[in-house]
């Protein structure tokens, strides 16, 4: 029986996140977000992102997971690379918390800016 109640409360929130996290939600919230989205204390420009982005990070939503992974298992020691930078989302996180030297990689060299952007608005030197 718990299992069954568990798929219907998992179907329930995706279909929550579905209505809540979409384009249109998105352009909404463009309309009154001009610059930057705060996300797991995280500045995050919003200039190049696509309308379903904006509503998934400020639902907190996008790479929420990732976060919480960086926050609990990072080691603040040692350097660090990450592969796939996406936005710099995760990279901003990892830079908050690693004062070390960190290589963030990314394949779609049309996000280097975006990454750069959102390094320098959260103070992170590489």
């Amino acid at each position: 029986m718990g299992t069954r109640k568990n798929i219907i409360i998992l179907k329930i929130k995706r279909f929550i996140v579905f209505l809540i996290v979409n384009k249109f939600t998105g352009y909404l919230l463009s309309l009154f977000i001009k610059e930057s989205i705060n996300f797991q204390n995280t500045k995050i420009k919003i200039k190049h992102l696509n309308y379903a982005q904006i509503a998934a990070l400020y639902f907190n939503i996008y790479e929420s997971k990732e976060v919480l992974f960086i926050n609990k298992y990072l080691n603040k020691k040692i350097p660090c690379i990450e592969l796939g930078s996406s936005l710099g989302i995760v990279s901003c996180q990892i830079g908050k918390l690693n004062k070390k030297k960190k290589i963030f990689i990314y394949a779609n060299s049309t996000l280097k800016n975006t990454i750069e952007s959102n390094l320098q608005l959260n103070g992170i030197d590489n």
